[in-house]
């Protein structure tokens, strides 16, 4: 059965998010004092969003819904999806979460379960919370965002948790399709494997090795990941790596030039260059920052 394709609205933004292998997942509040227009946008990873207080109307290529406190929707990966709020203020819970920690979840109680399915079911067959657990939801939730700022090493497995939690509390009383149709067949389809060769490794991803992983000349590869991705493949490359450094500062106190090997630069002198570029500040400078 050949994959489907729709038109998608023209003013879809694409947006990069940050997620990467250290940081898989990510919640925030999302705060609309007043009511608004559909706004489109498309990403890589899956979208879990919890309204909190208002009304929103969550729009998708080949569907609507309306959800106020409590509700939860569902994005999949690199699918188009809008919002618009119809009762303000409206506030939100926003997590996004990397497909690759989903998928590679397994449990010996429960080995049949599947985290991506959700995300990966239509827009019309995704699970929804139901009445009874609104509350809890909602709860979860916020705690993912204490989580999301908090420091310390457990920080980042219990927002994990939460997350997971949310999920279950979703699927428990769902009844998954028999067939789940794949994700849109589209160009978005064709660089994903550069966007998951360098998501998946710390080391330096040159453009000729992501041009082969998509099976594409390096110059039809460069020319349409910056075109789709909105930022040269190199450029997006490099944030990952100095997210990743950045992580690593913060997290231990292990020395730059550590850090700089770990994260695929030529030398502590490469990565301070690039560091300043980016956060306009130093390694060092910015480890201080962590400790104040």
């Amino acid at each position: 059965m050949p994959a489907r394709r729709t038109r998608r609205p023209k003013n879809v933004k694409t947006m990069e998010v940050g997620l990467t292998t250290s940081v898989p997942i990510r919640a925030s509040i999302a705060h609309h004092p007043y009511r608004t227009r559909p706004e489109w946008d498309m990403h890589y990873g899956f979208e879990l969003g919890v309204v909190l207080s208002g009304r929103m109307r969550r729009h998708y290529l080949d569907a609507t819904s309306t959800l106020s406190r409590g509700g939860v929707w569902l994005n999949g990966m690199w699918e188009p999806h809008g919002f618009s709020v119809t009762t303000a203020p409206c506030d939100a819970v926003v997590m996004l979460l990397l497909p690759q920690t989903l998928a590679a979840l397994s449990f010996d109680e429960a080995p049949d379960i599947d985290f991506t399915a959700p995300f990966r079911a239509s827009p019309k067959a995704r699970p929804v919370a139901g009445r009874g657990d609104r509350d809890d939801v909602t709860a979860l939730a916020l705690r993912a965002v204490e989580l999301a700022s908090e420091r310390g090493a457990y920080a980042p497995l219990r927002l994990r948790l939460v997350a997971l939690e949310i999920l279950l509390t979703l699927m428990s009383g769902w009844r998954r399709p028999a067939r789940i149709e794949p994700p849109l067949q589209d160009e978005y389809a064709r660089i994903n494997p550069s966007v998951d060769l360098v998501l998946g490794t710390s080391r330096l991803v040159t453009e000729a090795e992501a041009a082969r992983a998509c099976h594409m000349s390096r110059t039809t590869f460069g020319t349409r990941f910056a075109r789709l991705m909105g930022i040269p493949f190199s450029k997006f490359a490099l944030r990952h790596r100095l997210r990743g450094a950045a992580s690593q500062l913060r997290a231990t106190n292990d020395p730059v030039k550590a850090i700089a090997r770990d994260w695929g630069f030529t030398d502590a002198s490469h990565m301070h260059r690039n560091f300043v570029r980016h956060y306009g500040c130093t390694p060092n400078e910015y480890r201080v920052r962590r400790d104040s």
